[in-house]
């Protein structure tokens, strides 16, 4: 298994304090994907709604939420997290730092720790996993999206401060703050301790965006279709980093 990349927000320090992330230089992400099995032409179908919040401090700064159809999961989470980027693009000489957190440890791992795992195939003109990882010779799943997202980030790199966050979804309770604290922890390379009003804050606003893309998606007429207008396909003589 390949390294996790620790976002450089949590190097070199030992607890993770709400200050760091809560403050006027600071533009958050929250990003999330809700999805609807709908039946159509005698077929099941799944449908979704994506998203994100970009917020500083606690003032909500934008909201950006698009419906898709004949999607998946992953796709969606990743739709997700290209709304987040879509937005700090928009605002990023107004902040020197930019947080994206997402609950979709696939996306977070696919643009942040796996993405240079990869080989190109130049016959089937795609990319595969590279001989020591378990699905060697397959294609990436959603490399087209992956590879969009990673260079719009390399693009908000050349201004900004850029850490791509993994957090726990769904945190409800008290009793979810330790699991919360714990994943975050484990999934973003981190030893140090981790304050209970980050928790808070970003669960607070990862429960936002998914009660909106939740809202939405219970909207999408059965007889229309959403798609991206236009596909990135990613090429071998482009190094992303």
């Amino acid at each position: 298994m390949l390294p996790i990349l620790t976002p450089s927000i949590l190097m070199n320090c030992s607890a993770f304090k709400l200050d760091m992330i809560y403050n006027k230089e600071t533009l958050n992400l929250f990003s999330d994907a809700s999805m609807r099995k709908l039946n159509k032409h005698k077929r099941d179908i799944l449908a979704g709604c994506y998203g994100s919040v970009a917020v500083c401090e606690d003032t909500i700064i934008e909201e950006l939420y698009r419906e898709n159809t004949f999607t998946s999961v992953p796709a969606a989470e990743l739709r997700g997290i290209r709304c987040s980027l879509y937005l700090a693009l928009k605002y990023r000489f107004n902040f020197r730092v930019i947080n994206i957190f997402s609950d979709s440890l696939y996306s977070v791992q696919s643009l942040r720790d796996y993405c240079m795992d990869w080989v190109w195939c130049e016959k089937e003109e795609n990319y595969r996993y590279n001989k020591n990882h378990t699905q060697h010779k397959r294609p990436i799943p959603n490399q087209e999206l992956i590879y969009e997202c990673l260079a719009l980030i390399n693009e908000l790199k050349k201004t900004n401060i850029v850490n791509i966050i993994h957090q726990r979804g769904h945190i409800q309770n008290q009793s979810d703050l330790i699991p919360a604290m714990d994943a975050m922890k484990k999934f973003n390379g981190f030893n140090g301790l981790i304050s209970y009003n980050v928790i808070r804050y970003v669960a607070s606003y990862n429960n936002y965006v998914d009660n909106c893309t939740r809202a939405i998606v219970h909207r999408i007429n059965i007889n229309n279709e959403y798609c991206d207008p236009v596909v990135f396909k990613p090429r071998p003589d482009i190094y992303l980093n």
